[in-house]
């Protein structure tokens, strides 16, 4: 996928019935997304050592990064992914069941 490109699609077919379908997301939305959420959560951690709202957005990163990927691979799932996916299946009239 090149960089700047929209969301990827793609269809497994398994057999005559059956298909597997890969919706990608590119890096840079993903990364943009990550970002946000580091960022969105900076003022609102305390930790030992820094004062509140001025815990560095590399500590954010770094030490809470499990935390941070739950939320953006449940926010682009959601809101991105799934409208995606339906889209494809409507514009190229695949059946499902």
């Amino acid at each position: 996928m090149a960089p700047g490109s929209s969301l990827g699609f793609f269809l497994d077919y398994i057999n005559d019935q059956f298909c597997q379908a890969t919706v990608t997301v590119p890096v840079e939305m993903v990364e943009k997304a990550y970002n946000q959420v580091a960022y969105s959560h900076q003022n609102k951690i305390s930790t030992y050592g820094f004062h509140r709202s001025q815990v560095p957005l590399e500590y954010v990163k770094a030490n809470f990064k499990p935390y941070i990927n739950d939320i953006v691979t449940e926010f682009l799932f959601k809101y991105l992914v799934i409208n995606f996916l339906y889209k494809q299946i409507r514009s190229q009239s695949l059946p499902i069941a």
